[in-house]
């Protein structure tokens, strides 16, 4: 009799996260009419928190320090971004050039497609730099600034060639730490307060 029980349980909870999951998508690609809510009257839909789409997403995702980070295709987005519910409701592909690059950066320093939108952090980095990715660390392989979540100077348009940017860019292209930083971005233990989805 209790087999039975959990059984009946256990496909109601299927039908309301098929419906959930349904009603997420509606919202995430931004249909104007209402979900259908089997003829019961709706006074108005609540708001729905970035976590909600995070368990719809096709992402891997692990919430961070304020950022979401897919474990497939190593991107990541601020929670506040404009673009954070659209990368949700994206697909998750690997293959991607930046996503390739950031893998093959986990191991040398890696070129990033040209035209590709880059975030660090919350901020965007400027398009005018070269750059590229190594051990998580974002460089621009022209003027030598770095970031890896909190950029000043690549969110700025490239400056070029200067002594201390070719020291730098040599330090990071023979496995060596720039100056000022004590371990690479990709060494940082997760805090344990993650939420991984």
């Amino acid at each position: 009799m209790d087999a039975r029980k959990v059984l009946k349980y256990v496909g109601l909870a299927r039908l309301i996260q098929a419906r959930a999951v349904s009603i997420l998508i509606q919202l995430a690609e931004g249909s104007k009419g209402r979900p259908k809510t089997d003829g019961k009257k709706v006074k108005a839909l609540a708001a729905i928190s970035p976590g909600g789409f995070a368990l719809a997403s096709k992402h891997s995702l692990v919430m961070v320090a304020g950022s979401w980070h897919c474990s497939k295709c190593l991107r990541h987005m601020y929670q506040g971004s404009p673009e954070l519910f659209a990368w949700f409701a994206s697909d998750c592909d690997p293959g991607e050039g930046e996503s390739v690059s950031r893998r093959v950066g986990r191991l040398r320093p890696s070129s990033l497609p040209e035209g590709v939108d880059v975030y660090a952090g919350r901020h965007q980095l400027h398009q005018s730099h070269a750059l590229a990715v190594f051990r998580g660390l974002y460089y621009c392989q022209h003027c030598g600034y770095y970031a890896s979540s909190a950029p000043k100077r690549l969110k700025l348009p490239c400056v070029g060639f200067s002594s201390q940017g070719r020291a730098t860019i040599a330090r990071i292209r023979g496995g060596l730490l720039p100056f000022g930083l004590s371990c690479w971005p990709c060494e940082k233990v997760v805090a344990s307060n993650a939420v991984v989805l």
